[in-house]
């Protein structure tokens, strides 16, 4: 949907939909015009949206905890909810 006009409402926001390339990342780029149809500067004046792909863990979304018991030795490993899971 290349040049696809997007109008702001009166409080100057907008919302819209953007298509994604499945499983990679999409560029989009942001043009601002004034009432008159002169560009106004942005910044920053693009952005990526990544589908499918995550960089770091999902946040958990509740705590968790182990137990590890060998011969006498116990060691608990515990995780709190909200942070990043354990790679």
């Amino acid at each position: 949907m290349p040049g696809r006009k997007c109008p702001s409402k009166k409080n100057g926001k907008f919302f819209t939909l953007v298509p994604l390339e499945p499983n990679c990342s999409t560029l989009f780029w942001i043009y601002l015009f004034d009432a008159q149809g002169n560009q106004v500067a942005v910044d920053p004046d693009s952005f990526t949206i990544t589908h499918g792909l995550s960089i770091a863990g999902a946040p958990l979304p509740c705590s968790i905890g182990v137990v590890v018991s060998k011969k006498g030795l116990r060691q608990r490993v515990g995780h709190e909810r909200g942070v990043r899971a354990p790679d």
